[in-house]
């Protein structure tokens, strides 16, 4: 089946996949954007939109051209949902 995802949903799994893949915490990606980590915190929740300077930052801060933030090649990755503090392991879902 063929779900169409909006770009809100498409960006905050981008935003999170990319900061993950770069071994990034909300905090590290927040700093090198120029940005608080709420406001990554958010995007990655998908409460409100980025504007394209802000996009920009980030996807500068993660290293990658900005067109990938918005790009939905990702529906099958297995993304990391939460680190363990002590071992700094992630524990993964697959995301649909």
């Amino acid at each position: 089946m063929n779900i169409k995802r909006n770009l809100r949903d498409i960006l905050k799994t981008n935003i999170k996949y990319y900061r993950i893949k770069a071994n990034l915490t909300q905090e590290d990606l927040a700093e090198n954007a120029n940005v608080t980590a709420k406001y990554i915190s958010d995007l990655e929740r998908g409460i409100f939109n980025v504007s394209l300077e802000k996009l920009e930052q980030i996807a500068e801060a993660l290293n990658i051209e900005a067109y990938l933030l918005l790009k939905d090649d990702y529906k099958n990755e297995v993304i990391p949902i939460k680190v363990d503090m002590i071992t700094k392991t992630r524990k993964s879902k697959k995301h649909y």
